[in-house]
C-alpha cells in the first residue's frame, strides 16, 4: 500500500488526489516498524474504542420549555442512537444473523459513532 501510495504521490496530475494519498501515506507510515528502535510506532489496536467515554450529564442538560417540555442536547440523542445501535447489533449477532445484515448494522454503528466524535460528519 505504501507503494502504491507513494506511486500516486508521484505520477498524478491531479492535486487532490494527491493531497488524499499523502494524508494516506501518513497513516500507513506511522504503523511501519521504527528501524531506530526496532518498535512499532503506533499500534492498530489502538484505532478502536472498545469502551466509550461518556460525557457527564451536567454537560448536556435538559432545559425546561413552555408547557412543561423538556429540550435535551444534541449530545443525548448521538448516545441514545449508539446504545440503540449497538444493542441491535448484539442481538443480531446472538441470532446469527447474515453477514451482509450484521455489515450494515455495524456500518450504521460506526456512523453514529463518528458523528457524536465529530457532529459536522453526522449523516442520520
Amino acid at each position: 500500500l505504501r507503494r502504491e501510495l507513494e506511486d500516486v504521490l508521484k505520477n498524478s496530475k491531479s492535486k487532490q488526489k494527491r493531497q488524499d494519498a499523502l494524508k494516506r501515506l501518513k497513516v500507513v507510515k506511522s504503523f511501519l516498524v521504527d528501524l531506530s528502535t526496532v518498535k512499532k510506532i503506533n499500534k492498530p489496536e489502538w484505532m478502536v474504542v472498545s469502551i466509550l467515554p461518556v460525557i457527564p450529564p451536567e454537560l448536556r442538560p435538559l432545559v425546561p420549555l413552555d408547557g412543561g417540555r423538556f429540550a435535551a442536547s444534541d449530545l443525548n440523542d448521538l448516545y441514545r442512537r449508539i446504545i440503540i445501535r449497538n444493542n441491535r447489533l448484539k442481538q443480531l449477532m446472538e441470532i446469527k444473523a447474515p453477514d451482509v445484515i450484521l455489515r450494515n448494522e455495524k456500518r450504521m454503528l460506526q456512523e453514529s459513532v463518528d458523528a457524536l466524535f465529530d457532529n459536522s460528519r453526522r449523516k442520520t
